[in-house]
């Protein structure tokens, strides 16, 4: 893949993407939240825009693991939402 560098690995799916395809999550003290401008200076993990990856990663906690924090009840829905 062209400029591997700038690519981003899904948590989920553990698929390779452009940082521009992803939804970036961070862990804000200790709660994860979306950061859509992916500018957020604290620890970061991607999501593919996709559904499918969305719901992988609500059923395997992907995202409470690799963050280390917690995450409300409707975060995930609000992030097929900005799908």
């Amino acid at each position: 893949m062209k400029n591997e560098h700038y690519t981003r690995m899904c948590v989920a799916c553990r698929g390779r993407k452009p940082k521009t395809e992803m939804l970036r999550c961070v862990n804000r003290a200790g709660t994860i939240c979306p950061d859509p401008a992916q500018t957020a200076q604290a620890r970061g993990a991607y999501l593919c825009k996709d559904p499918a990856c969305i719901t992988k990663a609500e059923k395997t906690h992907a995202l409470e693991r690799h963050l280390q924090g917690s995450v409300s009840a409707d975060f995930y829905d609000e992030l097929r939402r900005k799908l």
